[in-house]
Formats: structure tokens, sequence, C-alpha cells
């Protein structure tokens, strides 16, 4: 089961919310495990076993790393060697190399492990955490496996630390009326994101995809790079924002996962917009500790790089996403030697975009080959400028992608903190439930044949595994 589907939105949230406003306070914590077994079940029993036992599993190497703590050696080692078994069943199940090679029973065949990118992510920062005693092992299999498992951060993250999730937790806002509408609203804006405009500019990434890479004109290059990054964008943050609005339902304030990066500065500023959480994660636990353990620039520079690779290959095991991370982090390194804070900021935006059109072209590819074939494309060299088909793809989206431009930026936030005027928040307010209302209709119609939207590009359906 996904957030964007019907079966979701008009009975399992519905439900769920009514069950954990009855629920006594002293109770909703356990409430909140129950519908998260639920969802996984709803998912696939499969999914719920592997959960239930992945969960367990990693409950029980806590409580042995902590145990160990005080033997450095043994502990470093058990540590590493339970993140490598976490790094192998992400492998495992995302990605045909490993299952290929060692083979895959039939019964595991059948699990589909939602979410189990953020999933791994997470447990081996909590691992880790542990280890370095800056957190103790949670005692409560309850507490951890609500952590492990609570169904708003399951499919789409963000990645959280267990200390920062136990805050939430036990400091959740109450329960009113007005919390419940702004998760609600918040989560009818990323269906939106996700339906209304990442399925429908997915379809123009799908046209310029099934043209041979040699009859493509720079045109259709170009918008196959524009369609490809607004279906990445919008769908990573739509679903995102769907997660946060239902932890807001149940008071529980997320972390923002994207802050506008279409209006980066520069790719240093891109890599603080982009999918904050999980490049959070990796300068927490592999960064900082080497920035702590040496003051040698190169050093530094060269850990930031092989990050953003490490980053490049979370999203997809092959030598195109490798090569997309690591010319981000070389880019951003380069940057930071020569700094282009003197540009003027549309200069830099514009720099900026160009810069991200030229790696995109990496996640975009199949292959080596193909990105480098996709290269001659952008400057014309396969079939030209410009032909029929790549101006009828221009005058039928043309629309789709202004919208996109648009909601990608913080246009809107920044005309409605400038509504000074009393009768002008009083339009936005009433007209606020009416759009929200509009949006929700619009995507009920949009998922009303199939019940669910599956749409996604080929690298996020191994990130949502």
């Amino acid at each position: 089961m996904i957030f964007s589907s019907l079966l979701f939105i008009y009975a399992f949230l519905p439900v769920s919310l009514i069950i954990y406003l009855i629920t006594p306070e002293k109770l909703r914590k356990y409430t909140l495990l129950a519908l998260s077994v639920v969802f996984c079940a709803m998912s696939g029993l499969g999914f719920l076993v592997f959960m239930s036992l992945y969960t367990l599993l990693n409950y029980i190497l806590g409580r042995i790393i902590r145990v160990l703590r005080k033997r450095k050696a043994v502990s470093a080692a058990f540590t590493a060697l339970a993140i490598a078994f976490d790094i192998f069943v992400l492998i495992y199940f995302r990605e045909d190399i490993l299952s290929g090679f060692i083979g895959k029973p039939e019964l595991l065949s059948l699990i589909e492990p939602v979410g189990i990118s953020f999933s791994a992510l997470t447990v081996a920062g909590y691992l880790i955490d542990i280890a370095r005693g800056s957190l103790r092992a949670e005692h409560s299999l309850a507490d951890f496996a609500l952590y492990m498992m609570f169904f708003p951060k399951l499919p789409m993250g963000p990645v959280i630390g267990y200390s920062a999730f136990r805050r939430m937790l036990d400091h959740r806002s109450e329960t009113k009326l007005s919390e419940i509408g702004s998760g609600l609203a918040l989560f009818i804006k990323g269906l939106a994101k996700k339906i209304i405009l990442a399925d429908n500019i997915y379809l123009l990434y799908s046209a310029v995809k099934s043209i041979q890479v040699q009859e493509l004109s720079s045109l259709s290059a170009v918008l196959g790079i524009i369609s490809h990054g607004f279906c990445l964008y919008f769908t990573l943050s739509g679903l995102s924002d769907m997660g946060a609005g239902l932890s807001q339902c149940f008071g529980i304030h997320m972390p923002q996962s994207f802050r506008y990066p279409i209006q980066s500065n520069g790719i240093r500023d891109f890599c603080s917009r982009w999918h904050i959480s999980v490049v959070n994660w990796f300068r927490k636990h592999i960064l900082r500790p080497v920035s702590w353990k040496t003051d040698n620039r190169f050093v530094q520079y060269l850990v930031f790089i092989i990050i953003w690779g490490f980053i490049g290959l979370w999203y997809d095991i092959s030598v195109n996403m490798l090569i997309w991370g690591l010319l981000t982090g070389i880019i951003a390194v380069c940057e930071k030697l020569f700094p282009i804070h003197k540009m003027i900021k549309p200069t830099a935006r514009i720099y900026t975009m160009l810069v991200l059109g030229i790696c995109s072209v990496f996640f975009f590819g199949e292959s080596l080959s193909y990105s480098l074939r996709y290269f001659t494309a952008i400057i014309g060299a396969n079939s030209g400028l410009a032909d029929k088909v790549s101006l009828y793809l221009l005058k039928e989206y043309i629309l789709i992608i202004l919208a996109c431009v648009i909601a990608s930026s913080s246009l809107y936030k920044e005309l409605s903190e400038r509504f000074s005027y009393k009768w002008l928040r009083r339009i936005r307010a009433f007209a606020a439930p009416v759009i929200l209302t509009g949006l929700l209709a619009i995507c009920t119609i949009e998922m009303s044949y199939t019940g669910v939207s599956e749409m996604m590009l080929p690298v996020l359906q191994g990130v949502a595994k």
C-alpha cells in the first residue's frame, strides 16, 4: 500500500485518525505502532514478517553493541559486521546483483521491502551512535519497533536519528482539529505534487526515452533532462510532504526534506537543499568523524567527494550514479576553493541549472555509453537542434513545465508572507480550503482509473523498495 492510493486516502487514513483520536493519551504511542503494523500488513504479509524480523534482529544487535562497548576493538568489529549485514540486506532486496549471484528463494521473492533504503540508513545510524556512546540502546522493543516501522516515514523517510525521533514522540503536540487540518493540507499538497505534476511530467520523460538516442534532437534531449529533473524532485518531495503531513496529523513534526533546490546559488548550496536528511546522515556519520580526526583539508575534501559518490550509489548501484555523485561532490569542492559568491543571484542560478543539467545526464542515463551518446544529442550532433517531434513535445507540455517551474520555487510562499492587508489574508484563508479540496478531487479523478498512482522513475522504484 502506498500513500498515493484510494485505499490509503479514503480507508486507512480516516480510520487511523479516528482510532488515534479515541485512544487515551497514555496508549496513543502503542496505537501508532499497531497502525504501523497494519500498514505493513496491507503492504504484504511477507513485508510484515520481514520488517518484524529485521526490527527484532537490529534491536538485539544494538543491545549487544551496548554490552561490548567497554571492549573497543571487539565492539568496533561487531558494529562493522552488524552494519555490513544491513547493507547486505539492502543490496540483496533492492538490486539484482547479489540475488542474481547467490540466488533468491521463492519465499523471499515474494517480499517487497517498502522503504528498505531509508530503513537501512536509519538502523545503521542507530547502531553507530550506540557504538560511539552518544546513544543508549533502547530497552523497549515496542519503542524501537515504532521507530523502525512508523508508517508516515516508512516509504520515503526522512532519515531521523533515534534521539530526535524519541523527542518528537515524547513531545507530541496536542491533537487539535487545526493541527490535523494543517497536516492534511500538507498531505494534499504532496499528493498534488506526485499525481498532478510528477505523473504528468513523467509522460514527457517517457516520450523522450522512447526515442532512440541517435535520433534525438537537441531540444528533445533538453526536454528529457528537464522532465527527468522535475519528475525526480516532485516524486521525492511529494512523497516526503505526504509523510510529513501524516506525521503532523498525529502530533509529530518531521524535519524538512527539500528546501527549494531549484533556487540554489551554486552546487554547494544545492547539496544543502537536496534530500536533506539523507545528505545529513552521510555528513554526520562519515564526514564529521573524519573532520574531528584530521585538519587536513585535502582529506576532508576527498571524503566529501567520496560521500557524494556513496549518495549516488544509495539511489542506484551503477557506474552512472557513482559518476553523478562524484561529479556533484567535485564541483562542490571546486566552488569551496574558488567561491562563486560574487556572482549575482540570477547568474548563479543559471550556472547551477546548467551544471545540474550536465550531471543529470548520468542520473538520467541507463548506462555510461547511453549518457555519452546523450551528450552528443544535446549539442545537436544527432538530429540537429530541433525537429517535428521535439516541437510537438514542447507545444504539448509547455504548460506543465511552467507549472513545475513555479511549483518548485518559493514564489507562493513569498507572496503569502507579503499579504500584509487583512482583507488579503481573509481571501487567502477562505480560498485555501477550496483550492485544497479541488486538488484532492483532481487527484482522486486521476487515480480512479487504477486506484493508485504508480508512475515512477526507474531509479526511484529502487529507492522506494
